[in-house]
């Protein structure tokens, strides 16, 4: 996380299971605690009980979260997608902003203005530890990019474009 560069976190992944109950399934995470705040700054990207993406970041030592849930595609099994998350911590609008292949699926400010230490390790198909409401991911994860700086719906757009044919597209 960054309060003056843009992060991007994309994802190929194929679901093996969907429909759970009141849970999220993690697909990526670089946050403790979740149930009622988060206790250090960081993010998770996942999907919902209902089927859809959802993010979170947390800044300001915990004290400030955004959320974008329940949007979005629908996720199925048996179908590869490649989700993105966008973020710069920041007040300013779009600085946070989550993709199911190259449709953006939801924006909003990127959280608060501070960050603290960022040493938390950054887990793929689970969750740290503290994340309440959260199970591992069940399926199939392809690819995983990181991207700093520059980093919008154009690229997004290229980088599926560039891989698409590898996950049946």
């Amino acid at each position: 996380l960054s309060t003056s560069t843009t992060k991007a976190y994309s994802i190929w992944f194929n679901a093996d299971a969907v429909g759970f109950s009141s849970f999220s399934r993690i697909l990526l995470c670089k946050l403790q605690g979740l149930g009622g705040s988060a206790t250090t700054d960081g993010f998770l990207m996942g999907i919902n009980s209902s089927n859809q993406l959802i993010a979170r970041v947390a800044s300001d030592n915990g004290a400030t979260t955004k959320f974008i849930s329940g949007i979005g595609a629908t996720i199925s099994t048996g179908t590869w997608y490649m989700a993105t998350l966008i973020n710069q911590v920041s007040t300013t609008s779009d600085t946070f902003k989550l993709f199911i292949n190259t449709t953006e699926v939801g924006s909003t400010a990127g959280g608060g203005s501070s960050l603290s230490s960022d040493t938390r390790d950054l887990i793929i198909g689970n969750y740290d530890s503290g994340v309440q409401g959260a199970m591992p991911f069940d399926g199939k994860i392809g690819e995983f990019y990181v991207h700093s700086g520059t980093f919008g719906s154009t690229e997004v757009t290229t980088l599926f474009d560039n891989t698409k044919t590898r996950f049946g597209y």
